[in-house]
């Protein structure tokens, strides 16, 4: 399957890769570009394959590159550290005893699931896994959307009926007779703003960080829905 490149804000790399066996969860061709943090043995770890491992007693969860291609000096040298908090991103054969010679363990929460999906992740992740990713800071960068998806996935039973019930309201608040095909018409059209009106504020939420502008922007529908069904039952219309 193809590979989307994927960011671990927490390691400072993007990983990449030719391609991606999903079934043996194994990378063809791994490529991690690496930040300033880790340059003095270059910006690219590369190998011939990786294998993704959950984590043991051994090690962390993460990738494990085969047949290392660059750079071979790392393999010479002690792990490399996350400078920001210590914790071990790159574990080197020189200091840990289960890797074999030409072999190095990237530790990250990169799913292959996330390499294939990249950001569909967010809709069709498990709602324990997306909340479990919101505090997690490999995908601090993308926090909002995160947190975008789960509370409207939550809310989205609720928030899909609004359109509808503004739609019949409207049509029952119209006189019938001839004009009934008219008048659907008319109705379905009062439901079109809601719909770009939801569009308009997740986009908006995401630029500007505000993901309670994108999760509760939608209800401002509620009260025109309500006083349309008070009019109606009124008879003020």
């Amino acid at each position: 399957m193809e590979v989307h490149r994927a960011v671990d804000d927490s390691g400072h790399f993007l990983l990449d890769g030719e391609k991606i066996l999903f079934s043996q969860k194994k990378l063809v061709k791994p490529r991690i570009e690496v930040g300033t943090d880790y340059n003095r043995f270059g910006s690219r770890f590369t190998a011939t394959s990786a294998s993704y491992l959950p984590a043991d007693n051994n090690h962390p969860e993460g990738w494990l590159f085969d047949a290392v291609t660059s750079p071979v000096e790392f393999l010479k040298n002690s792990s490399l550290k996350n400078p920001d908090n210590g914790r071990i991103v790159f574990y080197s054969p020189k200091d840990n005893d289960w890797l074999e010679e030409d072999q190095l363990f990237v530790a990250t929460h990169l799913t292959p699931t996330i390499l294939v999906a990249e950001d569909n992740w967010f809709v069709y992740g498990k709602f324990s896994e997306l909340n479990a990713a919101i505090g997690d800071p490999t995908f601090k960068s993308k926090v909002v959307k995160l947190i975008i998806s789960v509370h409207t996935r939550a809310g989205r039973f609720f928030t899909d009926l609004i359109p509808f019930f503004i739609g019949i309201s409207v049509y029952l608040n119209m006189p019938m007779g001839k004009k009934s095909r008219y008048n659907q018409l008319i109705s379905s059209i009062a439901a079109i703003p809601y719909c770009l009106c939801s569009v308009f504020f997740q986009l908006t939420g995401e630029a500007i960080g505000v993901p309670d502008l994108a999760v509760c922007g939608p209800l401002v529908f509620v009260p025109i829905a309500l006083t349309l069904y008070r009019s109606l039952f009124k008879k003020q219309i």
